[in-house]
């Protein structure tokens, strides 16, 4: 019986100590890899968090989903197609940001916000072709000294998401003129805001826009067409280049970069191995 024992325990290490210990190594190995991120003791202050000089840490909005009343780009067109969207929704007059400026920036200062990244709508801005909105754009102006006065940095998107309805008639990131009609729309907005707004947005994830609306065919125009879908990313990466020229002409201290989607997948068990990998 003792042999027994012995040969009994040794097949039990084997079948089932050994495999449970590297399942724990290798739980661990992770977990030390990539810890669980945690924020420090001096930043749960719900509303007054305790950030590094120089660190921006604020919200985000898109003119089309919060400002209201936006009926001249290619969403709204699209919005109105039935069987676009679910129940027959429209943006319509969304959160009402348009005229909601200054309470809305009150809540960022609430939040403990030091930045505000913001689109402006090219289709409010240039309704038809070659003609400015002066009273958009002086709306926008209007928002920029507000936000600066309280403390709030501003980041303007030149693009999220909408193109003008004339645009898009002629084919939206693939008509062949995109990119110049976008880098005078930049070159306007560095000359309009440029001396208030240092921080810009060109294009807000390309790659988004590009797989939404030529791959999966759920967003405007509503494609499946691979080949078109490879001209329209084409299209928006020549436009944040001829944008960027334009806003450092505008002016050279300006720091410009991409809205690129990054997704991150935290398991919900860390210690079931199978959502590690």
């Amino acid at each position: 019986m003792p042999g027994n024992s012995v040969k009994w325990f040794r097949r039990l290490t084997v079948v089932v100590l050994v495999p449970a210990g590297l399942y724990a190594l290798a739980c661990a190995w992770f977990q030390l890899g990539h810890p669980q991120p945690v924020l420090g003791a001096e930043s749960r202050t719900a509303f007054a968090p305790a950030w590094p000089q120089g660190f921006f840490w604020g919200t985000a909005t898109a003119a089309h989903q919060v400002e209201g009343g936006n009926v001249h780009n290619d969403w709204a067109r699209f919005e109105r197609q039935p069987g676009t969207i679910a129940r027959g929704d429209t943006s319509g007059a969304a959160a009402g940001h348009w005229g909601k400026v200054a309470e809305d920036i009150g809540l960022m200062r609430e939040l403990g916000a030091n930045a505000y990244r913001f689109s402006i709508e090219w289709s409010r801005l240039e309704p038809r072709e070659g003609e400015w909105d002066e009273a958009a754009w002086q709306h926008y102006a209007d928002e920029v000294a507000q936000l600066k006065a309280a403390g709030v940095e501003p980041m303007v998107t030149l693009l999220h998401f909408t193109f003008p309805a004339w645009l898009a008639d002629r084919g939206g990131a693939t008509a062949p003129d995109f990119p110049e009609r976008f880098g005078r729309f930049a070159a306007e907005a560095a000359r309009r805001l440029g001396p208030r707004v240092r921080w810009w947005c060109t294009v807000n994830e390309p790659q988004v826009q590009m797989y939404q609306g030529y791959v999966a065919g759920i967003w405007p125009p509503g494609a499946k067409d691979n080949a078109l879908a490879v001209k329209a990313f084409a299209g928006l990466l020549r436009a944040h280049g001829k944008a960027a020229v334009a806003l450092r002409q505008g002016d050279d201290d300006a720091q410009i970069g991409v809205a690129s989607n990054m997704i991150v997948f935290e398991p919900s068990n860390r210690w079931n191995l199978l959502e590690h990998i």
